[in-house]
């Protein structure tokens, strides 16, 4: 089974993935671990064997680098994040789960957009039935 990593930087949606997922296989369910950091999500990512990292497009909190004015090239997002998971573990895919497509997609495998009525939720669940149980 592949090792997930959900990263989303706001608790209320990381909360709701963790219930979804938690719904989803009330019984087989996958190893998922949860970040609220990007170095924590970096942490997360073992160097070798599959993994699926679901992440935001940006990130919040007091250490944002959206807050910090940085320059674009120093900016914490998420195809930064996934270069740096890919130089980890060259297996790794990264999705983004966010409201926001991200402005650069050189390294993210694909996209899913977060809506308010949870429709999107199912494609995570999907995702992950999809990638983790085959």
């Amino acid at each position: 089974m592949k090792k997930v990593i959900i990263f989303q930087s706001l608790p209320i949606w990381l909360g709701i993935i963790k219930d979804a997922i938690n719904e989803a296989f009330p019984e087989k369910v996958p190893d998922v671990d949860y970040s609220e950091t990007f170095d924590q999500c970096l942490g997360l990512i073992p160097k070798e064997g599959e993994v699926l990292v679901i992440c935001s497009s940006i990130f919040h909190g007091d250490d944002s680098p959206y807050k910090k004015g940085l320059s674009e090239e120093d900016k914490k997002d998420a195809d930064t994040l996934a270069r740096l998971i890919k130089e980890i573990n060259k297996k790794a895919k990264v999705w983004v789960y966010s409201e926001y497509p991200p402005k650069t997609i050189i390294h993210i495998d694909g996209f899913i957009s977060k809506d308010f009525y949870n429709e999107s939720l199912k494609k995570v669940v999907k995702l992950i039935k999809k990638d983790c149980f085959i």
